[in-house]
């Protein structure tokens, strides 16, 4: 069995270092020494058969001479009685008698050698016995080993097969794939040209913007950049959100556009920062046509200010790059630089001008597909914290939770010329709404930088 175990794995080591043309060449020699070994066992069976037949007649004839001596043993005790009798009587049997003894004395010499020659065939025979026992237990283990091969070579076989299958799906994914990375570099290079025309003209572009608009033009194209830069939003709240951004930039609170500040500042856009230029070309450039940015002023000023020298602007016109896909927030440098916007463009101008004067101020939206005055309505106008004691004439609200008391009042710079007043929109709401108006209808966003 040493052998039975050792073959397989002499077989897997030779498949291993010769690969899968030798395991076939291995196969086809131990096949050939098998039908050797058929032919020569196929010779000694037959040779054993013979001397089987021989040694069945010796013992048929040995039997036949055991049974011829016995006979011969009780005639000759016969005779010897008779021939004494005779002997009396007749000399001449005496002379038979001798003959007879000789006879029976080379009948004994030839069973003795008869004998012998049947110990020794014998012998040869159970020999012959165990040489074939160990040849049938060699025949065996060969027969095992070369049904193993002959599995190992199925398999083989059959992996070859698969592998090959795989290789030639391969190369065909291959070749498709040669074939997509050639139009793929065809269109790289289409695109790699493009990119170098588009990236000539926008540094031509940005050449013009830096050195030859005046700063304002230039601060709103920066703002261009920022609105292109946001995602598309799809809810009052990140549009909210987004008007936050830009009221804390241009108070100069914080800055949430410096992803695109450090692209412009590879091209040296700005002559200090963004929200610097910004500040500096408010004052600069608009700061007679509004005197309350860097002053104290309360807010009915700013109000009158607001409702006196801008118009309203619809996002359908295009005037001085307006062109946008959704809602257009103007920052409130665009706004005094257009003269004018829409309701959240006012309220944005009005919560970054509050900021400026020490308030509390915190953008406001309303969306009610239902509205009872107005049907289909959608609206931005702002809150501003001022008390629980001032303005009480107006409608006060409760945001963010915080102590007792409600100390902010909404203020809508379209809709109404005075701060408490309370526009008819909102209005209609305690006059005829319910208690779900306000979850419903009405998003809030504090201008603090929390995002």
């Amino acid at each position: 069995m040493k052998n039975q175990l050792l073959i397989p794995l002499i077989a897997v080591g030779l498949i291993g270092l010769i690969g899968t043309s030798s395991m076939i060449s291995l196969v086809v020699i131990k096949q050939n020494n098998i039908k050797e070994m058929d032919t020569q066992f196929s010779d000694l069976s037959s040779e054993y058969e013979t001397l089987l037949a021989e040694f069945v007649n010796i013992t048929e004839c040995y039997d036949g001479l055991i049974d011829d001596y016995q006979n011969l043993t009780e005639n000759y005790e016969v005779t010897i009685a008779i021939y004494n009798i005779l002997l009396e009587n007749n000399s001449d049997l005496q002379e038979e008698l001798d003959d007879l003894q000789a006879t029976y004395d080379n009948l004994v010499l030839n069973y003795n050698d008869l004998l012998e020659d049947y110990d020794l065939l014998l012998t040869s025979f159970n020999n012959l016995q165990e040489d074939y026992n160990s040849l049938q237990d060699e025949y065996d283990d060969l027969e095992f080993d070369y049904n193993q091969l002959d599995e190992m070579y199925q398999n083989l076989n059959e992996a070859y097969v698969n592998l090959q299958e795989d290789y030639s799906l391969l190369q065909t994914n291959y070749n498709t794939l040669q074939n997509d990375f050639d139009a793929l570099t065809l269109q790289y290079n289409d695109l790699l040209d493009s990119y170098n025309d588009v990236s000539n003209a926008l540094d031509m572009f940005l050449d013009f913007i830096i050195n030859e608009l005046p700063m304002a033009q230039k601060m709103a194209f920066y703002y261009q950049f920022v609105r292109n830069a946001e995602p598309e939003w799809w809810s009052y709240d990140e549009m909210l959100i987004f008007a936050e951004k830009l009221i804390l930039h241009s108070i100069s609170e914080y800055n949430p556009f410096t992803s695109v500040d450090a692209i412009l500042n590879v091209y040296n856009f700005f002559e200090n920062s963004s929200m610097e230029d910004n500040y500096n070309t408010i004052i600069n450039v608009f700061g007679d046509f509004y005197p309350y940015w860097d002053s104290s002023a309360s807010l009915q000023t700013i109000q009158n200010w607001i409702t006196e020298n801008l118009d309203y602007i619809y996002d359908s016109v295009t005037t001085w790059n307006r062109n946008y896909d959704n809602d257009f927030f103007q920052s409130p440098l665009e706004t005094i630089m257009y003269r004018g916007g829409d309701c959240d463009d006012y309220a944005i101008t009005s919560c970054a001008m509050f900021e400026m004067q020490g308030w509390e101020t915190a953008m406001g939206g309303i969306f009610d597909p239902e509205h009872g005055l107005y049907g289909s309505f959608g609206h931005a106008f702002l809150f501003v914290n001022v008390g629980e004691d001032a303005y009480t004439s107006t409608i006060h609200w409760h945001i963010g939770g915080g102590p007792a008391g409600y100390p902010w009042i909404p203020v809508d710079t379209l809709w109404c010329e005075t701060i408490g007043d309370t526009p008819a929109w909102l209005q209609w709401y305690y006059d005829f709404g319910d208690a779900t108006w306000i979850a419903d209808h009405i998003h809030i966003e504090i201008v603090d930088g929390i995002f």
